[in-house]
C-alpha cells in the first residue's frame, strides 16, 4: 500500500516535471528559470528521502552505472572547488540544473517500473507536446490565448512565432513527429 502511494506521487512529479518544463524550455532567456528547476528539485529530493525511510530501499546506487552517473554529477562541483568558474552565478545555476536532471533521473527509475506507468507518461508528453502545438498555432493566428502565454513567460520574435522549443522551425515538426509516430505500443518494458 505504502509503495502504491509512494509510486503515484512520483508519477505526479514526473508529469509536473514534463508539463512544466516543456513551456520552459527555450522560453524567455531574461525569465528566472532557475527558481522553477530549484523548487521541483527540492520536491524530487524530498521524495526521494519519503522513498528511502518508508520503503528502506536503496534509492541511489543500484548498479554500476549509477556509480558513473553519480561520479559524473559531482564532477560538475570541479569548477567551484578550484575556482576555475567564469561566473559563479553561472555555475550555481549549471550544478542545480545537472542536480536536478539527475534527481529526476533518480525518481524515474525508482517509481517507472512497469509498462502501464509508461505508456502514462508517453500519454503525458504528447498531451504536453499537444498543448504547445495549440499554443504556438494560437500565437501565429488568431492569439485567444496570449493572456495565458504572457502568464507562461514564454516571448514573441518579431516575425510572431513561438520561442518556446523551436527556435528553428525544424525542430517544431521533428519535436511532434517524434511524440506522436516514434512510440511503439509493442515495445518490450524490461
Amino acid at each position: 500500500m505504502k509503495k502504491k502511494v509512494l509510486d503515484i506521487i512520483g508519477m505526479i512529479i514526473i508529469s509536473l516535471v514534463i508539463l512544466i518544463f516543456s513551456f520552459i524550455i527555450g522560453a524567455n532567456e531574461k525569465a528566472l528559470r532557475i527558481l522553477p528547476i530549484s523548487i521541483m528539485l527540492f520536491i524530487a529530493i524530498l521524495y526521494l528521502i519519503m522513498r528511502k525511510i518508508i520503503l528502506k530501499q536503496k534509492i541511489v546506487i543500484k548498479n554500476k552505472i549509477d556509480i558513473f552517473v553519480l561520479l559524473f554529477m559531482c564532477s560538475t562541483l570541479l569548477p567551484c572547488v578550484f575556482k576555475t568558474y567564469c561566473t559563479f552565478q553561472g555555475t550555481v545555476e549549471f550544478i542545480l540544473k545537472y542536480f536536478f536532471v539527475y534527481s529526476i533521473y533518480l525518481v524515474v527509475r525508482n517509481t517507472v517500473d512497469s509498462k502501464n506507468k509508461v505508456n502514462a507518461l508517453i500519454a503525458v508528453t504528447i498531451l504536453s507536446s499537444l498543448i504547445i502545438a495549440i499554443l504556438a498555432i494560437d500565437i501565429q493566428h488568431k492569439q485567444y490565448f496570449s493572456w495565458l502565454i504572457g502568464k507562461l513567460d514564454t516571448i514573441f520574435t518579431k516575425s510572431r512565432h513561438s520561442r518556446n522549443l523551436w527556435i528553428p522551425k525544424h525542430c517544431c515538426s521533428l519535436f511532434f513527429f517524434l511524440h506522436l509516430f516514434g512510440y511503439k505500443p509493442n515495445t518490450e518494458f524490461k
